[in-house]
């Protein structure tokens, strides 16, 4: 059995978890549990409280572009995705997971690298500095803080929250494919500002979220997920950020294309994605 398919609790428990300390867990305790049925009513006042917020402060005229000024940056983008990260880390203290969120113990073999790598190398080539530096100061830097909020919030609650709570109840492959499919579908709620892109847009996170869940295992944490995410986004929203034409869509295609290329690529070489198992070494019997 594969460890795509062995469950991680067990593993974890074997090899002895950790609290958020960095010590042992006392002879008997149990750590809390985040049950599965929660992630839902979670992700609701993950996703409304900000945004109702934020409407009440900027007003519904703001949410009619997402970075067509600094107003509707901040009410789109930083403001209900700072909340976000807000929401999603006072979930982890209470639930003390602070520990099991940042840190990862199931790793991958060092080849699995190419992922984020190759990532964060095509976002910082094809990110539009000429189109950043023509919007101006205020709204280029709104839309860098907003991404790296979007990053933040999402991944706490997406390759932290959600995959520690699958993980606990389903085998790893299962805790990857359905961590994958949520943060897909938390994408459809921008049909309110981007109206039906919003569902190429969700179809399109599925391979960077999948992507984004192997970065945490061959990092060994959730800090280079964060900023594969936040370089992801500020690529592609660096075409379309302020007002008139824009000046191409070709990077959220050129980064689509390489995600799906990778995920081809692990799937091809699934097998290889674990560490190889030390072998056991055969008992040698002296006779006298």
């Amino acid at each position: 059995m594969s460890e795509w398919d062995a469950p991680v609790v067990a593993a974890q428990e074997t090899a002895g978890v950790r609290d958020v300390d960095g010590g042992p867990e006392p002879s008997g305790s149990r750590r809390r549990r985040l049950p599965v049925w929660a992630l839902l009513p979670l992700f609701a006042v993950f996703l409304l409280v900000p945004q109702f917020v934020s409407l009440f402060i900027f007003g519904i005229d703001a949410f009619e572009g997402q970075f067509d000024d600094v107003e509707s940056a901040l009410a789109t983008e930083l403001v209900p995705d700072a909340g976000g990260a807000v929401i999603a880390s006072a979930v982890i203290l209470l639930l003390g997971w602070t520990g099991l969120v940042w840190r990862e113990r199931l790793r991958t073999r060092g080849w699995v690298w190419i992922v984020p790598l190759s990532v964060i190398g095509l976002s910082l080539a094809l990110t539009d500095v000429g189109r950043l530096s023509e919007v101006g100061p205020d709204l280029a830097l709104a839309l860098l803080v907003g991404t790296l909020f979007t990053g933040i919030s999402e991944e706490l609650m997406f390759r932290g929250i959600a995959l520690q709570s699958l993980r606990d109840r389903v085998r790893e492959g299962w805790a990857a494919f359905w961590t994958t499919v949520l943060f897909a579908s938390l994408h459809l709620v921008n049909v309110l500002v981007i109206g039906s892109d919003a569902v190429v847009q969700a179809l399109a996170a599925l391979p960077i979220g999948f992507l984004l869940y192997l970065a945490r295992r061959v990092s060994g944490g959730i800090a280079v997920p964060i900023v594969m995410h936040w370089l992801y986004d500020v690529s592609v929203f660096s075409q379309t950020v302020g007002p008139g034409e824009t000046n191409s869509t070709d990077n959220g295609f050129s980064l689509l294309v390489l995600c799906v290329a990778l995920v081809m690529l692990v799937a091809v070489l699934h097998r290889r994605v674990a560490p190889a198992k030390p072998a056991t070494p055969h008992l040698v019997t002296q006779t006298a």
